[in-house]
């Protein structure tokens, strides 16, 4: 168990609460978040990020042919790491190949 990522996340999502509940933060915009259990593992976070990818019907290979990529605003514009820097490089440089930044 990690406690210090734990309260990283309550903390990420008070924030997030917070900003959405003001009407002066970010008007007609409101941020959301998933969250994702990595157990501590590259490989639980590689296959989290797969299923987050794929359920977001992400395809960056055959993305001009679908949408003008200057007016297409996706839903997911970024997605925030774990508390390693091993897990996180390594979902980092997955989600890069779908123009994601963490």
């Amino acid at each position: 168990y990690n406690f210090r990522g734990f309260r990283w996340l309550q903390a990420m999502i008070f924030a997030i609460e917070e900003i959405n509940s003001s009407p002066t933060l970010l008007p007609n915009m409101t941020l959301g978040y998933r969250i994702f259990d990595t157990c501590n593992t590259v490989s639980k976070a590689l296959e989290a990020t797969l299923s987050f990818v794929a359920q977001n019907k992400i395809d960056s290979l055959n993305l001009d042919e679908f949408c003008n990529c200057s007016e297409h605003i996706p839903s997911t514009i970024a997605v925030v790491g774990a508390t390693g820097s091993g897990i996180s490089t390594a979902v980092a440089n997955l989600l890069g190949l779908f123009y994601i930044p963490q």
